[in-house]
């Protein structure tokens, strides 16, 4: 659920955002989403640990969109 709603939260619009379909989600700025979001959600600053935890709650990255679904 926390991620649910870091990602509707437009305050971080232009850093992760939903994709026009609203089945998946949008990484605009990785290091913005590492030291402001995941420094503030998750308890540290490292863009490769978030990945790592989304792609174990079953997130899987689409590269043709670079977006993770």
């Amino acid at each position: 659920m926390k991620l649910h709603g870091i990602v509707s939260n437009p305050a971080y619009r232009h850093i992760i955002c939903w994709m026009p379909h609203g089945r998946s989600w949008k990484i605009l700025d990785k290091e913005l989403l590492a030291s402001v979001v995941c420094k503030k959600y998750f308890n540290h600053d490292n863009f490769d640990s978030f990945n790592r935890s989304v792609n174990g709650w079953g997130f899987k990255v689409r590269k043709e969109e670079i977006s993770l679904a």
